[in-house]
């Protein structure tokens, strides 16, 4: 045998060893991970809907009647400089609805209105609004009941004490670390393992006092997933919708990325859609629940939602940045509340301009400071500031 062969299959048996410990070790999710990513020179999955791990089960978002947004007619030109400096942050797609028209749109290389791209944690926020509709349909009877009424898992020890509301406002005081670069933490267990509700079920530990501190922590929405599901006997997608997508005239079906075949969504992350599907989400909050005068979301629920939780952050000091799936901050005189996702995904709506901003992409948008780093760029833009 060659030098070259017996290497060979060295490197063969030591693979085949790694495979085994890690399959019986339960960590076999790092393989599709590796697959996914390192072998791509990536630390995260694609964002776009093809080659992704993420979009190997999904179930569709169904659409109904497309209700088109008007154009603005010219558009709105977008500053050489900006678009310099949004490309330099791999942006995919920037749009800028005001008054309900569209003023400003424009697309990186590769991507155009009919994109379907993957949202991230900008999926919390639609989750945020479900349960104000399950709420107002009594599905649910109040966002203080224990989690505990829909996840009986949860009726025991430190995790009774656990309410909706706390998932909602993220104040679980959960010990799942919100890191995206290690393998072990739940974001990568949850992105490619096949088995949400076990890892919700048997490694959820309530470690402090509820409802007090703000963490942002990925677990409480996919459980806010499990609690809708039963609440309200459908699976996510179907009453997604029903509720929300046909009711909001969106022009394209999404895919929500399931654990397994036929499994449960990965509530905390991961629809695709197209960038003008996305802003009605957030013209949704900006309408104050109201789509064609009806009453989606109860206007009640979304002045909540929109108003920063009574929380303290990891220091003690009292935060304003969240309230329910929705973050907040103060720009150039501003108020905006916005869903954020990793890697940049931003629906963002600025009430006293009447204005929703839209930024997709595939770099920025990395830790929670987000909001002094890219997100102004963007801001800036919609707003026209040069």
């Amino acid at each position: 045998m060659t030098r070259a062969r017996r290497i060979a299959g060295g490197l063969l048996a030591s693979l085949v060893l790694l495979c085994g410990g890690l399959a019986l070790s339960g960590h076999a999710y790092i393989l599709a991970a590796i697959r996914d990513t390192y072998l791509r020179g990536r630390l995260s999955p694609p964002m776009t809907e093809t080659g992704s791990t993420l979009t190997r089960h999904v179930r569709e978002i169904a659409a109904g009647t497309p209700q088109p947004w008007p154009m603005a007619q010219p558009q709105r030109a977008l500053a050489r400089e900006q678009w310099e400096r949004m490309a330099a942050y791999r942006t995919a797609a920037f749009l800028v609805i005001e008054d309900g028209v569209i003023q400003q749109e424009v697309y990186g290389p590769g991507f155009d209105r009919y994109s379907r791209t993957n949202s991230n944690s900008v999926a919390k926020t639609l989750v945020g609004a479900l349960v104000g509709i399950a709420l107002a349909e009594g599905a649910i009877r109040s966002l203080d009941q224990p989690v505990s009424d829909y996840l009986p898992e949860f009726a025991q020890g430190t995790r009774a004490q656990l309410t909706l509301r706390h998932l909602l406002t993220m104040s679980a005081a959960t010990d799942f670390v919100e890191n995206y670069n290690n393998p072990l933490a739940f974001p990568a267990r949850a992105h490619f393992g096949s088995d949400i509700t076990r890892l919700l079920m048997d490694e959820v530990r309530v470690t402090g006092q509820p409802g007090r501190v703000h963490k942002y922590d990925s677990s409480n929405t996919a459980l806010l997933g499990l609690v809708l599901a039963r609440a309200t006997g459908q699976q996510l997608s179907d009453y997604a919708s029903e509720r929300l997508w046909q009711p909001l005239g969106a022009e394209w079906p999404a895919l929500w990325s399931l654990d397994h075949a036929g499994g449960v969504e990965r509530a905390y992350c991961c629809i695709y859609a197209t960038a003008r599907d996305y802003a009605r989400l957030g013209q949704l909050y900006l309408d104050q629940g109201l789509r064609n005068g009806r009453q989606l979301v109860p206007a009640s629920y979304v002045a909540e939602a929109i108003r920063a939780a009574p929380l303290v952050d990891a220091s003690g000091a009292k935060t304003e940045r969240y309230g329910y799936q929705l973050w907040r901050m103060r720009h150039r005189g501003h108020e905006v509340y916005y869903a954020w996702g990793y890697q940049g995904q931003y629906i963002a709506i600025i009430p006293d301009r009447r204005m929703v901003m839209v930024r997709l992409g595939d770099g920025g948008g990395l830790t929670e400071e987000h909001y002094r780093l890219d997100l102004p760029l963007y801001l800036d833009a919609a707003l026209e500031v040069p």
